[in-house]
């Protein structure tokens, strides 16, 4: 009983920091639509809302994307 239990607090641990991550690159991802003061606020929140639907995979994809792509 008491290895179960270890084992459930360590993945209530380590679950909140994938959560965690997923949330700071949909932060990244969507800065272009969330960062200017003129941007509307339903355009952030369909870009985020968008992003989250996606596997941590592909918003890696989309980051490794972006930053190839950016100028130096």
């Amino acid at each position: 009983m008491g290895k179960i239990l270890n084992v459930v607090c360590i993945m209530m641990m380590i679950i909140p920091v994938f959560v965690i991550g997923g949330e700071a690159d949909c932060n990244v991802i969507c800065s272009t639509h969330c960062s200017k003061p003129s941007a509307p606020a339903e355009r952030c929140s369909v870009c985020h809302k968008t992003c989250n639907a996606f596997p941590p995979s592909v918003r890696t994809e989309i980051l490794k994307i972006r930053n190839s792509t950016r100028p130096v």
